[in-house]
């Protein structure tokens, strides 16, 4: 392309005169130039060439643009449309892979790289620089956005969306519920119900399948595993907006207490203007990340002295969270154009971070 402009230079010096002087207002004084000056072969030919440069030049500087901007890009691939190296990432963490498959990536493009996850652009970053940028970026810079694949199973409005004044207002809410003295009434229920779910789901496998809806190339098709994830989200949500209707009608009736669960928690907690606090999806999207209850018969389950005297039990958590945390990663938006690590972060891309 390039070499096709240098010959029209050389050969066509006019061409090259007008064509530096060439501005929006004055594209048609130079067409009009081309067929008053010319005979009517060479107005065919120079109209013709003209045509070409026109076309040629937005192309150019396309081009050109494409160029600069990617010398400033992280290195890395991403890989096929919509697609990139989602694949290539699932299959890591069902096999218990995936800080290998990471580890292998700093190896290759350093602690900063480019690739695509769950359909969007991504960069990946590691290290104390990445950790520091994390922490003290604010929500003009990134905000705390899952994938697509999350975002839409667990809720926009969940805690995990949630950023600046928002989070805030919903992490008071949620700690209001989660105090010691909250929790000592649903230690037995919570063992009842993880024993129940062990028995259910997990008794006599030796692998068992945690997060597949979630962590998923977000195509919605039928009979696919997301398309399953999002249908019982939608089914979960519905009774949780119904009980949630149902627990404001037994506020109002005095027939429920503020402390009786999270639900009566969330509803009770106003602001100065006397209102509700927390929008009904705000209430459903984070209560469909606790989903405590709580019953009257207690049978023999723990309590919350027993937990108290649990020492060795407790260690054994906390080295468990440190050899393998319950999250390796997490995922940021960039809000605006970043700079990091000497690269360039374009805006509406995933940010990558992993602790490795």
């Amino acid at each position: 392309m390039i070499s096709r402009v240098v010959i029209i230079y050389t050969f066509f010096p006019r061409i090259s005169h007008l064509y530096s002087t060439l501005t929006p207002f004055n594209l048609q004084r130079f067409a009009n130039s081309l067929s008053l000056s010319q005979t009517k072969p060479h107005k065919t030919m120079m109209t013709t060439l003209f045509t070409i440069i026109l076309f040629l030049i937005p192309i150019y500087l396309l081009l050109k643009s494409r160029e600069k901007s990617s010398e400033r890009l992280p290195p890395g691939s991403l890989g096929l449309p919509l697609i990139g190296q989602s694949l290539d990432f699932l299959r890591a963490m069902r096999a218990n892979t995936a800080e290998d498959w990471l580890e292998q990536r700093i190896r290759k493009y350093g602690p900063v790289s480019k690739l695509s996850l769950f359909g969007k652009p991504t960069v990946f970053i590691h290290g104390q620089a990445a950790n520091k940028f994390i922490f003290t970026s604010d929500g003009s810079t990134i905000s705390a956005q899952q994938t697509e694949s999350i975002r839409r199973i667990l809720g926009e409005r969940s805690i995990s969306e949630l950023s600046a004044e928002d989070h805030k207002r919903v992490r008071s809410a949620l700690m209001l519920f989660l105090r010691p003295e909250s929790l000592k009434q649903y230690v037995w229920k919570m063992d009842e119900e993880i024993r129940k779910h062990l028995e259910m789901h997990w008794h006599g496998k030796q692998q068992v399948t945690m997060m597949q809806g979630l962590w998923s190339v977000p195509v919605n098709l039928p009979f696919k595993r997301y398309n399953s994830s999002l249908k019982a989200s939608k089914r979960v949500q519905k009774m949780l907006k119904e009980l949630i209707r149902e627990r404001r009608v037994q506020l109002d009736q005095k027939r429920a207490s503020p402390q009786q669960d999270l639900i009566t928690c969330f509803l009770s907690i106003r602001n100065d203007e006397g209102q509700e606090e927390l929008t009904e999806l705000e209430m459903v999207h984070n209560v469909m990340q606790e989903e405590i209850a709580r019953s009257k018969l207690a049978g023999e389950f723990l309590t919350w002295e027993d937990l108290a005297k649990m020492k060795y039990t407790w260690s054994v958590a906390l080295e468990t969270l440190r050899m393998i945390p319950p999250s390796f990663g997490s995922f940021r938006t960039a809000v605006k154009d970043i700079e990091f690590g000497g690269f360039h972060i374009p805006k509406g891309w995933q940010i990558f971070w992993a602790l490795l």
